[in-house]
């Protein structure tokens, strides 16, 4: 003769934004032989820390669903969570275990809740606009876009409900590559659920300087009476080179 018990974890359903889980935890017991006991015993399941009671009998030669219990559970800041359970409830049954206590636990690592959307931004030219777009796990997300350029700062939106974002590259990016055609620009989207923010993502996204490489065409006359008189002619030099960054 003999009891035995075990404990399952069930996820349900998740809630994105507000970072949690629906899970259904449920115990058994397994009666063998001429294990039973007909009397009502009163148990405690403990589910991530929190302590329920219960209430069953053990009915000879059965298997038996002794509780079930379903609870939310929250997810850590970046949406994971391994939750566990356990039961102990007394018997009765002195010969079958040890104190005629029947115990058993168990755990589960649940589906990651993603949390901060992500983001992209185009390529575009100085002073001319680009678009941010974001891609948010929840439409009730909100975010807030920054941009950040060789030392330079600012915010592009606050707390958007948008998705996608027209956005002016600002032409004080110039004075930050006097030497360079391009640069690289670091977009940061922090996302808020309600008013806490929950993550932050970013993205880069190439800036060019507009016409950085124009030709310059001259032409170089002698007007030098005397040298002309050398020479004879006006010593006319052709020159066609390109120059930097010319706006």
């Amino acid at each position: 003769m003999a009891v035995k018990g075990s404990i399952s974890i069930k996820q349900n359903s998740q809630n994105i934004a507000n970072n949690t889980s629906s899970i259904t935890v449920t115990g058994k017991a397994v009666m063998s032989g001429s294990s039973f006991d007909n009397y009502t015993r009163t148990g405690t399941v403990t589910i991530d820390g929190e302590d329920y009671s219960f209430s069953t009998t053990f009915p000879k030669n059965s298997t038996k669903t002794i509780f079930t219990k379903t609870v939310t559970v929250k997810h850590n800041s970046v949406g994971k969570k391994t939750v566990s359970a356990s039961f102990k409830i007394t018997t009765g049954m002195t010969g079958t275990l040890e104190g005629g206590v029947l115990e058993a636990s168990t755990s589960k690592t649940l589906t990651t809740i993603p949390r901060a959307s992500s983001v992209t931004c185009a390529d575009g030219n100085i002073g001319s606009a680009t678009t941010i777009n974001i891609n948010r796990v929840s439409s009730s997300f909100k975010h807030t876009i920054k941009y950040s350029f060789s030392g330079l700062s600012g915010t592009i939106a606050t707390k958007t409900s948008s998705t996608s974002i027209g956005w002016t590259i600002p032409t004080s990016f110039y004075a930050k590559i006097p030497n360079a055609k391009s640069g690289k620009v670091t977009i940061t989207c922090d996302t808020y659920s309600g008013d806490t923010k929950i993550g932050s993502k970013t993205t880069t996204a190439n800036v060019f300087v507009i016409n950085s490489d124009p030709t310059v065409d001259a032409t170089i006359e002698d007007v030098n009476p005397t040298t002309i008189a050398l020479t004879g002619d006006l010593s006319l030099i052709h020159i066609s080179e390109p120059t930097r960054h010319l706006r």
